[in-house]
């Protein structure tokens, strides 16, 4: 996985210098050895996150199946983002802890109640 970042960052809207519509093709050479079977490179730029897949021909199928996995797991993790109002934690912010979500916020509730701050 290489993620590129804020693509667009730091240029003015007003800018003559802007990014280009067109994939800009493959990051290797076709016939380089794969370290990896799958490649996944991705960046934000005007605020979506845009993400380019690579895998043998062989491999499809199995691509297929992994880009829609990762969408249902991003469409879940946006849900939960916008279900809570004040934020909150996930997972990911405590990987030692090797919680799952449901554990996670279980937890979080507990220790909500015995905040003082949470009395009023």
């Amino acid at each position: 996985f290489n993620y590129l970042g804020q693509l667009d960052r730091g240029l003015p809207e007003s800018s003559w210098l802007t990014l280009a519509a067109e994939s800009g093709g493959p990051p290797a050479a076709r016939l380089r050895r794969r370290d990896h079977l799958f490649e996944i490179n991705g960046g934000i730029s005007a605020g979506r996150l845009r993400l380019t897949w690579t895998a043998p021909a062989r491999e499809e199928r199995t691509l297929e199946a992994l880009v829609q996995r990762f969408l249902e797991a991003l469409r879940a993790l946006i849900a939960h983002c916008r279900a809570t109002r004040d934020g909150g934690f996930t997972p990911s912010d405590f990987p030692e802890a090797r919680l799952d979500q449901k554990r996670l916020d279980k937890m979080m509730a507990r220790i909500g109640k015995r905040s003082p701050a949470k009395a009023h």
